[in-house]
């Protein structure tokens, strides 16, 4: 992103209460453990790291759906 970084747009999304329960994931081609961690205890979703093939990106659509409906599903 051009502005800010992904771990500072969900640090800006928490300080508003209408949008703190939107689910959100991130896809990043970070693999530093320190930046999921962060992403994960900032509330993020998912943390998926991009894959350098593009075959394997069906894989990843794939499971962004089932994060994503998992995330949107009520108790």
């Amino acid at each position: 992103m051009p502005r800010m970084d992904g771990l500072e747009f969900l640090r800006h999304l928490n300080e508003d209460p209408r949008l703190r329960e939107i689910p959100v994931g991130f896809l990043t081609s970070s693999s530093n453990e320190a930046d999921k961690t962060e992403a994960l205890r900032l509330g993020a979703s998912f943390y998926m790291i991009k894959p350098s093939d593009l075959d394997d990106y069906s894989g990843l659509v794939k499971l962004i759906e089932k994060a994503m409906l998992r995330a949107t599903k009520t108790p």
